[in-house]
């Protein structure tokens, strides 16, 4: 009889879980002060702990990247990845900020990757009260990207187009972050592979050298 391949089910748990680890963990643990070494806090993460907002954001990656495990040795999850449901060409784009007194946070799955051209980095303090005014999920999207386009500096491009080169070969999705800036402030741009370090089981009986004479 011929076996039929099982898909798996993607999950958005390895994202709450904290034995495992992601590039947002790992931020969130610097700018909390919770890992030795001589990695800089990054204000957006401090941002982000000191309004209690890194739970929210976890939950929008939870719901917007699913994760599917990528086996390692003995059947054991070496890594989750999350693949652009179209096939290829997703980014999840994320915007977070404060508005009214009240962390807010909007974002899609469904976004392309971002073009190289940008504007200086200015600070939009509509962009709550533009959000809310739109009824349309359509013209939701094109705001957002389009803002984030207007917010990105030439330093943030550069991140962002290296960010989605690791995550292409790894067909994952990039993920963008944008903080809008409070009174005045700049807004902040982070982005990452969308990718959750899973256990690291080994089986030496697969080292070897081999060549060819």
């Amino acid at each position: 009889m011929k076996n039929f391949h099982i898909y798996k089910q993607p999950s958005g748990e390895p994202w709450r879980d904290s034995s495992l680890r992601n590039y947002v963990t790992d931020e969130i643990s610097y700018a909390r002060g919770q890992s030795t070494g001589y990695y800089e806090q990054n204000r957006l993460f401090v941002w982000l702990c000191n309004n209690n907002a890194d739970s929210i954001l976890l939950d929008g990656l939870a719901n917007l990247a699913p994760l599917f495990p990528f086996d390692s040795y003995y059947n054991n999850i070496g890594a989750w990845f999350s693949p652009p449901p179209s096939g290829s060409g997703n980014a999840v784009v994320i915007v977070m900020g404060k508005h009214n007194g009240k962390v807010r946070m909007i974002g899609g799955n469904y976004f392309n990757e971002f073009p190289s051209s940008y504007k200086k980095n200015v600070c939009n303090n509509f962009f709550w009260e533009t959000i809310d005014l739109t009824d349309s999920e359509m013209e939701k999207t094109r705001y957002i990207a389009f803002y984030i386009q207007q917010n990105m500096t030439a330093e943030d491009n550069e991140f962002a187009r290296t960010v989605t080169q690791y995550a292409n070969i790894a067909h994952t999705m990039p993920v963008y972050l944008m903080l809008v800036g409070e009174e005045g402030e700049k807004n902040k741009f982070w982005a990452m592979p969308a990718i959750v370090s899973g256990h690291h089981p080994s089986d030496m009986s697969h080292e070897k050298m081999w060549g060819v004479k």
